[in-house]
């Protein structure tokens, strides 16, 4: 889904990709244009999985899908078990004897 959303105060393009069966909102807010004037919004997706924004042919936002809609698990989940052990030390620099 895609396009400009005005509604009471909000005002903001949504840009939601489907990916397996699960609406991804982008995480930027797009701007919209508010005026009396009919304004034409672009979305282009490439198959680098790229992405380019465009408001009356002028670009808005580009960048990586990856990075900017949350579509993929992350590489590295983190450990919620996880302790350093009890010997750990923290400072910055450690005493050589």
């Amino acid at each position: 889904m895609f396009g400009p959303d005005i509604c009471g105060n909000e005002r903001k393009t949504h840009f939601i990709l489907n990916y397996n069966n699960e609406n991804h909102l982008s995480n930027q807010n797009l701007r919209v244009e508010v005026d009396n004037f009919t304004h034409e919004y672009t979305a282009v997706i490439k198959p680098d999985n790229s992405y380019a924004f465009f408001i009356d042919g002028s670009e808005i936002s580009s960048g990586n899908i990856e990075d900017n809609w949350n579509v993929l698990l992350p590489k590295e989940i983190p450990d919620p078990n996880a302790q350093k052990p009890d010997d750990w030390e923290d400072s910055p620099t450690i005493v050589d004897p």
